[in-house]
């Protein structure tokens, strides 16, 4: 090139400086040509944008055994390994015996037709924890329904649940000796 820049179509002469202009298709120095040795290339998996982890299939696991539902999980429960919630489950679950389950940050959601966590059982230890509880819909007791044993509700969150007579969020029996502890019980409902 010569000192004077060159013209660009339509542009006259006076525009022009002693910077070249760019002619029409001419790239920018910005901007690298396709097949320019220099540009790195990414591999279709580099390019691509990160994917969350995919939900497991299973609701919950004892150990390292997973099973399909929560309630299959409690069946096979013998007490001596918690239950662990692997995603947030939609089920309606009673416990009969002594266990530990830890919602593991995860929400257990009612199916809107009865109490979510349903407890009962002679001389049974349970304790629910790390997790929400909601969508319980119920005559006593939306979120949970404690007719008797020894249970802890530690750091969880009981919400958004409904009973028609009492204990929107939490309904518990005489014979029932129940701690909640660091928990928050919030915008559930009884019609009584």
């Amino acid at each position: 090139t010569n000192s004077e820049a060159l013209k660009t179509k339509g542009q006259s002469s006076e525009n022009t400086n002693s910077e070249a202009s760019k002619t029409e298709g001419q790239p920018s120095e910005d901007v690298k040509p396709a097949g320019d040795s220099t540009s790195a290339s990414k591999t279709p998996a580099e390019s691509e944008t990160p994917t969350e982890p995919e939900t497991p299939k299973s609701a919950a696991k004892i150990g390292e055994k997973a099973y399909p539902t929560v309630a299959a999980a409690i069946a096979a429960a013998d007490g001596s390994e918690s239950i662990v919630l692997l995603r947030d489950v939609t089920e309606n679950i009673t416990i009969n015996k002594s266990l530990t389950l830890d919602l593991g940050k995860c929400t257990l959601s009612g199916d809107g037709t009865k109490t979510v966590v349903s407890i009962s059982g002679k001389d049974v230890d349970v304790t629910i924890k790390n997790g929400t509880i909601t969508g319980g819909n119920a005559p006593q007791g939306g979120g949970f329904n404690i007719q008797s044993g020894n249970v802890i509700i530690d750091d969880c969150i009981i919400k958004d649940n409904v009973a028609k007579s009492g204990g929107g969020g939490v309904y518990i029996a005489g014979s029932a000796d129940v701690q909640i502890i660091g928990s928050e019980i919030e915008n559930n409902s009884g019609s009584n």
